[in-house]
């Protein structure tokens, strides 16, 4: 990937089916900030004039890759509208490859995206119930990939590449209930590093499971903290290896 590349990464994102999408009627948002209402051109138009803004501020990062993030609530169709509007913005930057990253599939399963995005019919281009079933969706997942359509489609109407990004659900269960240390060996070979020394990541993820959860004990605690960051790290080194032309200390190994 060459190092211009232009980078959307959206993390658990969702969009309503192409064929109901085109049956809905049209959806407008509301602003807090500038008190008005918006439809999604002007989303998208409102993004490009903020990612160009602040390229422009940051003009040494110009030739370099950009990495966005799109946070949401799985289940919010609306913040997954804006996602797609978030891509559009993106990809229309400039000439450079933009990539769309996806939380919810692991990079073990590239070559299925791949496919889907780049194969013709025979190899399963386009088709999402084979993508559902090479990648078994309902179980590494679980929400209906038809949630997903606009944008997955949209990926392969743009020939964008879609980038599994997480960690296989097996691997982080395993660091939950063993720890880092209790890993086999073969295991430990596949982490990207870790950094728990993080004093503020830890507070922010104590923080979070004390209002989510039952008290734990210590060793419990840790444990899922180690989850939680293999998890972040996991998919912050599968960014990295995409966007990367070499590799990089902390971007991880093939896993």
């Amino acid at each position: 990937t060459p190092a211009s590349t232009s980078t959307a990464t959206t993390v658990g994102m969702s969009a309503a089916p192409a064929a109901a999408a085109a049956a809905a009627p049209a959806v407008v948002y509301y602003d807090t900030r500038s008190g008005s209402y918006m439809d999604g051109g002007t989303i998208q138009s409102s993004l490009s004039k903020a990612l160009r803004a602040t390229r422009q501020k940051q003009a040494r990062v110009q030739s370099q890759p950009r990495v966005v993030f799109a946070g949401e609530e799985h289940n919010n169709a609306g913040h997954h509208r804006v996602q797609l509007e978030m891509i559009k913005a993106v990809d229309g930057l400039d000439d450079a490859p933009t990539l769309i990253g996806l939380e919810m599939l692991y990079r073990q399963q590239q070559p299925a995206l791949d496919a889907f995005v780049f194969g013709d019919a025979t190899s399963g281009g386009g088709d999402l119930s084979l993508l559902a079933r090479r990648t078994k969706w309902e179980t590494t997942w679980g929400y209906d990939i038809d949630l997903y359509a606009d944008i997955l489609l949209y990926a392969r109407e743009h020939r964008l590449r879609l980038c599994g990004l997480n960690a296989p659900y097996e691997l982080v269960k395993a660091v939950n209930e063993l720890g880092v240390d209790g890993l086999a060996p073969e295991l430990q070979e596949v982490l990207p590093n870790l950094d728990l020394t993080n004093r503020e990541h830890r507070e922010r993820y104590e923080e979070m499971m004390e209002m989510t959860h039952r008290p734990m004990r210590p060793v419990e605690l840790q444990r899922s903290y180690e989850a939680m960051t293999l998890w972040d790290e996991y998919m912050a080194s599968s960014i990295a290896g995409y966007i990367s032309t070499e590799p990089r200390a902390g971007a991880g190994r093939d896993g």
